[in-house]
């Protein structure tokens, strides 16, 4: 009796001190990735439990930094403590019972929750966090705790939409979730490894760096992953990678002006937007694409990851002089909308002849506005005349002789197009896209009016005979039914007249 009574009084103080340390929210806690550790012994009644002669179990804290909607698992290493399959165990998150695995059976405090055991059924009673919440989680055997983890939650947050236009702008932020906020390094790295350093006017750091703001959203630079790295102590503790989707119009080689197109008269030309992103990697997006000239829709087209281009494309067959000009192509993806203009030029080639036989002048123009540095050129026997200023006008040419005439237009000294006349004394020929005839103009004029002539006195004379022909066959066609038709009268008298006799 002296022994249990002796005994009864010290149960009850260690079990007071369990009761005090569960409810103590202090632990040993050390990161991960080689984390400097930071120990924090409990020193509450330390000395009493020395004097007592009894040794408490350390706790340890495991803090752990995790990407926000990433599934995590916290390991219960139950085997250590050699429990019984009789034994209940526990997950405490915040100090609440979570879930729980007694006689073989396993418990929710939350139906709904997506948290599971690993696998209790075989003793691994790891709890898997398919989308973690921050904060404390505790494993429990019985009244043993075996595993304590402080969760960090990072998560980067920006726009809810998948997909910008280019030109548009954004704002990446960093935030962290947990029931201790931690004073963290933030550096941001671009999807061509750049490091932001705050200078660029491009790019802006805030919230002491932990937001990114991106004007102006450029292909070549915003588009791809975005790296954010945080530290901790200067020890990197998390890297987490946030994808940014810029898309827009391809810009065209350094050899070609980007919204300039140059056309010859008669020529088929195809007016296309190429887009920088392979809609069939991309998946739900859809893109409606126009065409406009003047402000008026030429047409419209919708642009999938169905489609095996990703471009917008305008046919325009057998370009005529008027249909120079500027045109539109506007992308559209759900209330935003992204434009960028084509100046289509269109060069022509004609003849002004002259009143003396044999001669006259080829002229070459362009529509306006034609670049300032633009010229035209006419090249014949290893002869140049090129023209200067400003093109309001057609740039002529006399033929003087016979042989091959080339018109070059050229911007920047460069070529963009090219065409060849050959010229012989009775007409000029083109070697390149159109032929323009440079014929003996005045006496092709003259055989046309001689032939219009003849065709207007032979038409008339040949109707007015037609008419008297017709006539003839119908007075013969009178004359043969009158005669007729007297004869079988002269037939009835006489038959009457032998009856009565």
């Amino acid at each position: 009796m002296e022994q249990a009574g002796t005994e009864a009084p010290w149960t009850y103080i260690k079990q007071s001190i369990q009761d005090l340390l569960d409810k103590l929210p202090v632990c040993h806690t050390y990161r991960r990735n080689g984390a400097p550790v930071n120990m924090i012994l409990n020193t509450v009644l330390v000395s009493f439990i020395l004097q007592l002669g009894m040794m408490l179990p350390v706790l340890e804290c495991l803090d752990i930094n995790i990407v926000a909607h990433k599934p995590v698992i916290l390991s219960c290493p139950v085997h250590a403590k050699k429990p019984q399959t009789s034994n209940k165990v526990f997950w405490k998150h915040n100090q609440k019972d979570i879930i729980k695995y007694t006689e073989g059976r396993v418990f929710k405090g939350d139906k709904s929750a997506t948290y599971t055991f690993v696998n209790a059924d075989n003793g691994n009673y790891s709890l898997n966090l398919i989308n973690p919440e921050e904060g404390q989680y505790i494993c429990k055997v019985e009244e043993n705790i075996l595993r304590t983890y402080d969760l960090t939650v990072w998560e980067i947050t920006g726009s809810q939409q998948k997909y910008f236009l280019q030109g548009e702008s954004l704002t990446l932020s960093l935030k962290q979730h947990a029931t201790v906020m931690k004073e963290v390094k933030v550096k941001w790295v671009s999807p061509n490894k750049v490091s932001v350093t705050g200078e660029e006017s491009h790019w802006q750091l805030r919230n002491n760096n932990q937001d990114l703001h991106i004007k102006n959203l450029e292909f070549e630079k915003d588009h791809g992953a975005w790296g954010c790295h945080i530290f901790l102590d200067n020890v990197l503790i998390i890297s987490h990678n946030v994808n940014v989707n810029v898309i827009g119009f391809l810009k065209a080689s350094a050899k070609d002006d980007d919204e300039m197109m140059f056309a010859v008269v008669n020529s088929n030309v195809t007016l296309s937007c190429l887009l920088n992103i392979n809609l069939q990697d991309q998946k739900d997006i859809l893109l409606n694409g126009e065409w406009l000239k003047d402000n008026i829709i030429l047409g419209k087209e919708n642009i999938s990851s169905s489609n095996s281009t990703s471009s917008l494309d305008k046919k325009l067959p057998k370009v005529q002089f008027e249909d120079a000009g500027r045109y539109q192509c506007r992308l559209k993806l759900e209330n935003r909308q992204l434009d960028k203009f084509i100046q289509l030029v269109v060069m022509k080639v004609f003849l002004e002849p002259s009143s003396e036989e044999g001669k006259g002048t080829l002229c070459c123009q362009v529509s306006a506005p034609a670049p300032p540095t633009t010229q035209l050129c006419w090249v014949h026997a290893n002869t140049t005349n090129c023209s200067h200023g400003f093109l309001d006008s057609p740039f002529c040419h006399p033929v003087t002789t016979t042989g091959l005439w080339r018109c070059d237009l050229k911007v920047k000294n460069e070529e963009k197009r090219s065409v060849n006349y050959s010229t012989v004394k009775e007409e000029v020929t083109a070697m390149g896209d159109h032929a323009f005839p440079v014929t003996e103009v005045l006496s092709g004029a003259g055989v046309t009016l001689l032939l219009l002539i003849i065709v207007g006195t032979l038409v008339p004379a040949c109707k007015m005979i037609r008419r008297k022909r017709q006539q003839v066959k119908r007075m013969a066609l009178a004359k043969q039914h009158l005669l007729a038709k007297r004869t079988c009268q002269c037939q009835r008298e006489l038959t009457n007249d032998y009856y009565h006799t």
